[in-house]
């Protein structure tokens, strides 16, 4: 039984420098590498093709699946490589029909339908998490049995498509063996683990109730202490990584139970005298409520908190159903501030409700928390990632659809303010601008990775000036476009005027950038 699982090339391809950076092409997937060692676990062996880090190009995998005969292929879908990923499908169909085909991720589960329809080389789709169903099906493959009747799949059948009946996923993670990661030396120096799986949380935006759902779990599963600090142990005798990022949805949920869990983890990692900077994920009411917490956890390598702060407009934190305040969103960034830790977060200040005076609050609001002072090197520039982005099947998803505010564009719905709309244009004709700014983050990653401090502290400088111009740059621009200053034939101009700024930014830190290049 010859099996693989495959996780996409990037469709934007490998970038200069990417090796460096906390991204996709430089950590393992984990979906897929912890349904390898499931796999393994119940005797068979599996091919891992993890494409973006293991830098395999679409034509590459696809000569690789040629050549090699597959009994069982598995690809991870996503909204952004489902194209490719059935391109694969049907090519891999094409030279081997008999191969048993099924695509599982976020992308699978919350639109099998949409998946299946577009590619009846798809045999099915694996709904929620993958690790059991998967083994299932390579036993009922190997033994010649009806796949069809497994729980957490869907397929085709005729015209008709078909949902099987949703069976809980285990509860007990510790049960799972470790993730069989395709690789791990990268230059970066970074590792990503799950502590946990699922959210309390019900963001309107986000994917992950419903994928819960489709997985038949509710709320949040813990691995015990010992399981996680076992594995940490592990990567840090084997590779020694100059970081692990805790992909968990939110590593602090403020409940009882987690906060013992992080004093007996702070307690495990002095007593086995680990010590590893770690980057997780968070909520600003969270924050608060672990701030003792997260002071013990800066002793053994807390080094940076993602938090979902999304915005500081009120009615856009309900909008987005996050269940917190403005005033908690800038508290856990004093917090934050005060812990001496970096800080990363989501902001998404377009939606299609939003107005012109709301990005100028949000804007504002942001400098005067100081954020800009304490930044990770994961941040995203805001003209570059500040747009809500509609996922199927989640509530304001279907909010939208039902208000038909959902169109085939950019941000795929329109916006409602035209002011904002014309901020959002001008926003896309300054981005190229960002774009040899933005390659060249990965020198951050790089400084660190080499131990050269120096050096890391001119960078962290130099992108949080970037950072900070490029606020300004919205924030000036919304004002104009607000009070009649400015339209859009305006607008090339402006863009080069501030383009004159980053320069000299770039200027003020050229030495040190060409130092890395």
């Amino acid at each position: 039984m010859k099996i693989c699982l495959i996780n996409p090339p990037n469709i934007w391809g490998r970038t200069v420098g990417s090796e460096w950076s906390e991204n996709f092409s430089t950590m393992p997937y984990l979906g897929i590498a912890y349904i390898a060692s499931c796999l393994q676990m119940k005797g068979y062996e599996a091919d891992v093709y993890d494409c973006p880090g293991q830098n395999i190009s679409l034509e590459e995998l696809i000569c690789i699946l040629a050549v090699y005969k597959y009994d069982i292929i598995g690809i991870s879908m996503f909204y952004f490589n489902f194209s490719d990923a059935n391109r694969i499908i049907s090519v891999v169909k094409s030279i081997h029909p008999n191969t048993f085909i099924f695509a599982g991720g976020y992308f699978a589960t919350l639109s099998y339908e949409t998946v299946l329809n577009a590619n009846e080389n798809i045999d099915c789709c694996v709904l929620g998490e993958g690790e059991y169903t998967v083994a299932d099906i390579a036993e009922a493959v190997a033994n010649r049995r009806d796949w069809r009747a497994l729980g957490n799949i869907a397929y085709k059948n005729g015209g008709d498509i078909i949902q099987n009946e949703i069976k809980p996923s285990t509860s007990y993670l510790d049960q799972l063996p470790f993730p069989q990661r395709a690789f791990i030396r990268n230059k970066a120096g970074i590792v990503s683990i799950l502590t946990s799986r699922g959210c309390y949380g019900k963001c309107s935006f986000c994917s992950e109730e419903e994928f819960s759902m489709m997985n038949g779990t509710k709320g949040i599963r813990y691995r015990s202490v010992a399981n996680v600090v076992n594995e940490i142990e592990q990567l840090v005798k084997e590779y020694n990584p100059r970081m692990i990022r805790i992909n968990d949805s939110n590593f602090c949920d403020g409940s009882a139970r987690r906060k013992r869990w992080l004093r007996e983890f702070y307690e495990a990692m002095i007593e086995r005298n680990i010590h590893v900077k770690i980057i997780a994920n968070t909520r600003a009411n969270d924050v608060i409520k672990n701030k003792q917490e997260l002071g013990l956890l800066k002793e053994v390598g807390l080094d940076t908190l993602f938090v979902g702060i999304e915005s500081f407009v009120q009615r856009q934190l309900d909008l987005y159903n996050k269940k917190t305040t403005v005033a908690q969103n800038i508290e856990s960034l004093d917090i934050i501030s005060d812990l001496c830790l970096k800080v990363e977060i989501g902001f998404m200040i377009f939606e299609p409700f939003t107005t012109i005076e709301e990005i100028i609050v949000n804007l504002n609001t942001l400098k005067n928390t100081g954020v800009a002072k304490f930044l990770g090197a994961g941040q995203d520039i805001p003209s570059t990632a500040s747009c809500y982005i509609p996922i199927e099947r989640t509530a304001l998803y279907n909010s939208l659809k039902e208000k038909n505010l959902l169109i085939n564009n950019q941000t795929g719905y329109e916006f409602q303010d035209t002011r904002v709309a014309l901020l959002h244009i001008l926003m896309n004709e300054w981005k190229p601008k960002l774009e040899p700014c933005i390659a060249r983050k990965y020198l951050l990653h790089k400084a660190a990775a080499i131990g050269d401090k120096e050096c890391e502290q001119e960078l962290q400088s130099w992108f949080r000036e970037l950072y900070s111009y490029d606020v300004d740059f919205l924030l000036e621009a919304a004002e104009s476009i607000k009070n009649q200053k400015m339209n859009i034939c305006d607008f090339s101009l402006f863009v080069e005027e501030k383009e004159a700024g980053l320069e000299v930014i770039n200027c003020k830190y050229h030495e040190t950038l060409k130092k890395l290049v």
